[in-house]
């Protein structure tokens, strides 16, 4: 014990004489630098690629040391390079370690008086596809709403679908609940349209972290029923790992923007010209989402209180924003008229049936927490009927234990706390369609099921890799792919026993 204590002072010191504070358990190191010479750390191939501005002229010597931070490595500072240029690359790591690097300028051949010392960087090889962020200046991206500038690179890494060559592009932190923990969800705006990893060209995309999902499946298993079940457009997606100025960020989900465009939510783009007449009808995207007024989102509160955000067209004039709330008070009315499943003055003459119980199906058959909080989406064509969807957001599902008591198999979800439901489900002609429709998508259900154990096998060395980073899931169990699969079965068949085939 008595070595460890003088072990752990000896580090203190180091770190004290170069006005260093460490973090070990979470590989941070804040600093006080002594020039400009700070060095930067670049997870790379095969290590890390240690960079810095010059600090003199052409021909001054750099020293450049590591200090281990890992249980597998040596606790104390070792000599990597000592060089003239102004990078090196430091191999022979050990993988899941911690590492941090000093820099010094030599001075007629002796050692550096002072260091610079770098943040504390994690050593993995990542083994998906890897979406390298690099912003100008290194800049940390914090804010939800500032965009950074930079560049993004997609590599294969070993893969068969066709990468991203450096493009320059914005990139800032994206959510709400999921924007608070340091694992940040991000937004990507490229300049150009570009395709990445074999989906369809466009500029704007997603990095979901799954912060409340360690599995990293959830969202997966969700958007790929919802692939089967609605023929309209859901978000295509890819897991992907993370590397942000250097700074591996673990497991990502690369998914497209929920957005309107050609390839993605197929409605007509209105400009602000289309005020009136059958060019006023649309085409509009809408959520329903409980955080209008505190994100300040342009929409309104419906006649039952229903908060609906305008998210296209953006930013909506003001007789296209009377048009949506129109639309929703229109529905509200027919569904709380004696009348609601009337074919003519009921719902169904303004809402479409088929997209709303495919939409209700993948929200009931996940148990998706949010379904009546937030992300549930409606989208409606220049002279077409309100339809829902597309689908989003699904990390608190599927048994998810994450903020609410673990969810059990039985039990109802979407169909009382969807936007409407109260007064949907009072029409016996939706619940035959519904019935109906399950018998059609529930095998789906269990094909999606039945991919997610070898899913999450083709992941697991990446999926360590980010719990190192972040540390390991809070309920591993619930966490686990075999869980996920389970539950889901159990799941449809509680439903089988609620929606039995007609």
């Amino acid at each position: 014990m008595a070595g460890r204590i003088q072990h752990h002072r000896t580090l203190r010191s180091l770190w004290v004489a170069t006005i260093c504070t460490a973090v070990v358990a979470a590989g941070a190191c804040t600093t006080t630098p002594t020039d400009h010479t700070v060095p930067h750390v670049e997870l790379v191939a095969s290590g890390f690629e240690v960079s810095w501005p010059a600090a003199g002229p052409a021909g001054t010597t750099y020293t450049v040391e590591r200090l281990g931070l890992g249980p597998s490595s040596p606790h104390d500072w070792t000599r990597v390079a000592t060089t003239t240029s102004t990078s090196s690359i430091d191999r022979g790591l050990v993988v899941g370690d911690r590492y941090m690097y000093r820099l010094g300028v030599m001075s007629n051949g002796s050692v550096p008086g002072t260091w610079n010392v770098s943040l504390g960087a994690l050593y993995v090889i990542p083994t998906l596809p890897v979406v390298r962020i690099s912003t100008q200046g290194h800049a940390p991206v914090t804010s939800t709403e500032v965009y950074v500038p930079g560049t993004v690179a997609v590599t294969p890494n070993g893969g068969p679908l066709p990468g991203l060559t450096p493009t320059t592009a914005k990139v800032r932190a994206r959510g709400n609940t999921t924007a608070g923990p340091e694992k940040k969800p991000y937004k990507v705006k490229l300049d150009t349209k570009a395709s990445v990893l074999g989906l369809p060209a466009a500029r704007d995309w997603v990095l979901l972290a799954n912060w409340y999902d360690r599995s990293n499946l959830r969202n997966v298993a969700a958007l790929d029923i919802g692939a089967r079940v609605m023929p309209t457009w859901t978000p295509h997606h890819r897991l992907v790992e993370v590397v942000l100025n250097g700074d591996y960020r673990g497991v990502y989900l690369l998914t497209e923007q929920v957005e309107v465009g050609p390839d993605r939510v197929a409605v007509t783009e209105m400009t602000p010209q289309d005020v009136t007449g059958d060019a006023v009808t649309g085409g509009y995207l809408l959520e329903v989402d409980a955080r209008l007024e505190a994100n300040h989102e342009p929409g309104f509160r419906s006649s039952m209180n229903v908060p609906v955000v305008v998210k296209d067209p953006e930013p909506a004039e003001p007789q296209q924003m009377a048009y949506a709330r129109s639309l929703i008070d229109d529905l509200e009315t027919r569904l709380r008229s004696p009348d609601r499943a009337d074919p003519t003055n009921g719902y169904r003459a303004v809402l479409d049936p088929e997209s709303l119980v495919d939409w209700y199906l993948v929200q009931e058959v996940t148990r998706n927490q949010d379904v009546g909080y937030s992300s549930a989406f409606l989208h409606k064509d220049r002279g077409g009927l309100l339809r829902f969807g597309p689908l989003w957001d699904f990390d608190r599902s599927i048994g998810s234990p994450s903020g609410v008591p673990p969810q059990t198999v039985d039990g109802w979800q979407a169909r009382t706390a969807m936007p409407w439901g109260q007064y949907l489900f009072q029409d016996p002609t939706l619940i035959a369609e519904i019935s109906a429709r399950w018998a059609e998508v529930r095998d789906d259900v269990l094909a999606v099921a039945a991919t997610l154990p070898v899913t999450g096998a083709s992941i697991s060395t990446a999926t360590r890799s980010d719990a190192t980073r972040w540390g390991p899931s809070p309920t591993p169990a619930a966490d686990n792919p075999a869980f996920l699969r389970s539950w889901l079965e159990q799941r449809v068949a509680w439903l089988d026993s609620q929606y039995p085939t007609p």
